[in-house]
């Protein structure tokens, strides 16, 4: 099993390992049977499940987040942050959209990238299925952001989303509460979509707290 190692520059600056690349020691999920496990490349691998969400079993507040992940065609997945409540992650927790969308010539609220249904991002940057992706995710109070492969995609200020189910430019969302109300603290969580036919793989999951 290959384990999963910090460098010396990134230990100063402050980054630890949310997944030692040997087991899944600091997750969980709610049920016993779930489509997570660790293979022998050091890498997290879910195969099409039911649906069964891979948690953190730390919260964390204000923090950056860099994950690579990769994809088989047609997968759809998330990465989702600050999910402060067990029993609602949809409404709970900012998902940060992983999906097969390369060659897009719009982007979407969808896409690889967006901040679900929030935020489309301002350009296509995911690279083709089966190839690694890096995502650098931040979370600084209010202020949310995402680089995708060096590239910034998508940010947003969470104080300017004020109305339940609606954007600041009015249009619509799908989500229950004001995304200012929504505590600021919570569990990093995977999603397995349940749908998928196919892989994906996480791997260098690390986190700095800000």
């Amino acid at each position: 099993m290959s384990k999963t190692i910090l460098s010396p520059q990134e230990i100063r600056e402050g980054w630890r390992l949310l997944f030692d690349g040997c087991t899944l020691n600091g997750w969980t999920t709610r049920l016993p049977e779930h489509s997570w496990s660790v293979n022998d490349d050091g890498t997290l691998l879910c195969r099409p499940g039911k649906g069964q969400y891979l948690y953190t079993e730390e919260s964390f507040s204000d923090f950056v987040l860099s994950i690579d992940f990769r994809i088989d065609p047609g997968v759809n997945s998330g990465v989702f942050l600050r999910l402060s409540d067990m029993d609602d992650p949809i409404n709970t927790a900012l998902e940060i959209q992983i999906l097969d969308s390369f060659g897009e010539e719009q982007t979407k609220k969808d896409s690889c990238g967006a901040i679900y249904d929030l935020v489309a991002p301002r350009v296509q940057a995911c690279k083709p299925a089966g190839e690694w992706n890096n995502m650098l995710l931040t979370c600084d109070g209010p202020q949310v952001s995402v680089v995708l492969n060096e590239e910034p995609v998508a940010e947003m200020n969470l104080d300017l989303w004020t109305n339940p189910g609606k954007n600041p430019d009015g249009t619509a969302n799908k989500y229950t509460y004001a995304w200012k109300d929504v505590p600021r603290r919570g569990r990093i969580m995977l999603q397995d979509y349940g749908s998928n036919k196919g892989l994906l793989w996480f791997r260098n999951i690390k986190l700095k707290g800000l």
